[in-house]
């Protein structure tokens, strides 16, 4: 379409152009400079409308595909949440058969048994409760769809390609400081780079924490690395990566977003393997 734009463009000019020349022998040269600028008039009328009405089949195109996206992320975390929660009713029936073995133990005071039950089980069971795939069951405490339907995506995402992952949300989060929009893509940008930084590690982890307060929502990603300090500055530059060019474009765009927020800040740090961001959302 943009060629073909092109093209008409270039052929009115040439055409006016040689009527203008015209005019000097012919006098109907007028009358066709009028009639091909009523075709143009008409046919970039007609264009205006295509581009219009393909751009906004174009936005629904867009619009659903997020929505798609969201509703499986959505889904994804129901299943996930569905599956602990029956591997938790399990855990828990097998506990209370634990438990009345135990009681037994205790009744008949045979030390050896209680001894195997603690060794065999009990020891165990408090590593088996503070596994991280619990802790997406805090994503609860958002109040909005979209945030944790883009969160348990990309945590889920971390999750099969190995890296352990960390969440801490206390308290209901209903409010998030500033445009939803803006948040959202300031925590894919963030996220999109922990996992990425994490997978140069050793030992791949990334750690998550949403505090509220009054005025103020802290968000913090926490993110191992292969090197035990990366330059912090350099990051934020448009096409800046330490893994090569072209790469350092989100960061670019979160101090690019922040800056519609004076009173917002952001801080970078990054030590003994880990690289850690800190944003303070305000009013």
């Amino acid at each position: 379409l943009l060629h073909f734009i092109n093209f008409s463009m270039i052929l009115y000019l040439i055409l006016v152009y040689a009527l203008v020349i015209l005019q000097n022998f012919t006098p109907q040269a007028e009358l066709y400079r009028m009639r091909l600028n009523g075709f143009y008039m008409i046919l970039f009328f007609v264009l205006l409308l295509y581009i219009n009405s393909a751009s906004k089949e174009r936005m629904e195109r867009e619009i659903r595909a997020q929505k798609d996206s969201q509703l499986q992320a959505l889904s994804d975390y129901s299943h996930h949440v569905e599956a602990l929660y029956n591997e938790l009713r399990s855990f828990r029936h097998d506990y209370i058969n634990v438990l009345t073995s135990l009681r037994l133990g205790l009744a008949q005071q045979d030390l050896d048994a209680i001894q195997q039950i603690y060794d065999s089980v009990l020891k165990d069971s408090a590593k088996y409760l503070n596994d991280d795939k619990f802790d997406l069951a805090k994503l609860s405490r958002l109040e909005d769809n979209a945030v944790k339907s883009v969160l348990s995506a990309k945590l889920l995402e971390a999750q099969n390609k190995g890296i352990s992952i960390s969440v801490e949300i206390e308290d209901a989060i209903h409010d998030f400081k500033i445009e939803l929009l803006d948040f959202i893509r300031i925590l894919s940008i963030l996220l999109d780079n922990a996992i990425e930084g994490s997978l140069t590690s050793l030992r791949p982890r990334i750690a998550i924490a949403l505090i509220q307060d009054e005025d103020v929502l802290v968000l913090i990603v926490e993110n191992s690395t292969g090197q035990e300090k990366l330059l912090t500055d350099p990051l934020f530059e448009p096409g800046y990566s330490s893994k090569g060019e072209g790469r350092g474009i989100g960061l670019a765009n979160v101090r690019r977003i922040l800056e519609k927020y004076p009173k917002s800040q952001i801080r970078t740090r990054s030590a003994n393997f880990l690289f850690s961001q800190t944003i303070r959302f305000c009013i």
